[in-house]
């Protein structure tokens, strides 16, 4: 599978935020959109940063939940990060080289890997969040995650407390990780929490 041609380019958003000008454009990557994943495809997260101005692309696998991103979203087909990360990686550089994010936000510590992969290979200087979803990682021993994961990642964002202290516990700065409870409830919060760590990236006139 390679990266979709058929991408929608996302536009800025009608109703853009006074904070934004330009707005960010934003990578969100996800592993899949198929339904029951471990990690549910942040679709509500990114029809919500479009809400708040910013310009926003999607990349994941293929899966029925597409259909619920919002049409100023633009959507780009990767292979899954899981399944393929080597092939999902390359694809990634690709994107990120043609479209010059000013943030890549990856939801779970493998999208993240891969996407801190791709954003060295292709030199970009794009600001690099992570959405750390990840318990299964325990079966890892501290000492093959402690140094991968102290790198892909400019900011981290934890579900909850334990997960944030596993990333302290990974050697990550408690400046760096902020605590978000991630559910489709609270992807407006979640966006506004969001602009606000990429502005303190960035900058606000980034694009």
């Amino acid at each position: 599978m390679s990266p979709d041609t058929r991408v929608t380019e996302s536009p800025s958003s009608t109703r853009k935020s006074a904070q934004q000008s330009p707005p960010l454009k934003v990578l969100i990557v996800s592993a899949s959109l198929e339904p029951g994943r471990r990690f549910p495809p942040p679709v509500d997260f990114a029809n919500a940063l479009v809400e708040q101005g910013m310009s926003v692309l999607f990349a994941a696998a293929v899966g029925p939940l597409r259909k619920g991103l919002s049409r100023a979203v633009g959507y780009l087909l990767i292979d899954d990060a899981e399944s393929a990360p080597v092939k999902t990686a390359h694809e990634l550089m690709r994107l990120i080289h043609h479209h010059k994010p000013d943030v890549v936000h990856a939801h779970g510590a493998r999208c993240a890997m891969v996407t801190a992969l791709a954003a060295k290979a292709c030199r970009s200087k794009c600001a690099r969040v992570m959405t750390h979803y990840s318990p299964g990682l325990k079966r890892f021993p501290r000492w093959v995650k402690s140094p991968v994961l102290r790198h892909v990642a400019d900011h981290y964002f934890a579900a909850c407390d334990a997960l944030a202290l596993e990333l302290e516990g990974l050697g990550i700065a408690e400046d760096r990780i902020r605590v978000e409870s991630i559910d489709d409830r609270n992807a407006s919060k979640f966006a506004l929490d969001s602009i606000t760590v990429y502005q303190e990236l960035v900058g606000p006139t980034a694009g």
